[in-house]
């Protein structure tokens, strides 16, 4: 028997009896679906719980600390050489750093001025 078969069979069938076989199949099928979905879902559990004792949220956070106590470290290292790189850097050099600054800001600022004389104005 194919298909064309018994659909040509349930068409000459009553409609309450149509009914009634649709109904049924879609239990069944629901059924069906529901099992394959509870059991995969235990399964799905298992593995989990077999295979971490902390929740992911746990281990993130684990993941975190270490990460933030990693880079204390490498802060706390490099606030250390800071001092020690100015001070060689200054003795080393023995010139005044804040007085060539100034020097040139006071060339930058006489530089602006000229330029703002150039500029025409409006009427």
């Amino acid at each position: 028997m194919n298909i064309n078969d018994y659909l040509e069979k349930l068409r000459a069938k009553s409609v309450q009896e149509r009914e009634r076989i649709a109904v049924i199949a879609t239990g069944i099928s629901f059924a069906i679906i529901l099992l394959i979905w509870l059991i995969s879902f235990s399964e799905i559990t298992k593995e989990e719980n077999s295979q971490s004792v902390f929740s992911p949220a746990q281990n993130q956070i684990e993941d975190l600390k270490k990460n933030m106590e990693n880079d204390k470290q490498s802060i706390q290292e490099m606030m250390e050489s800071l001092p020690l790189q100015n001070g060689a850097s200054n003795n080393v050099s023995g010139e005044n750093l804040p007085s060539e600054e100034s020097e040139d800001q006071n060339q930058n600022m006489d530089d602006n001025q000229n330029n703002q004389e150039k500029v025409p104005s409006l009427p």
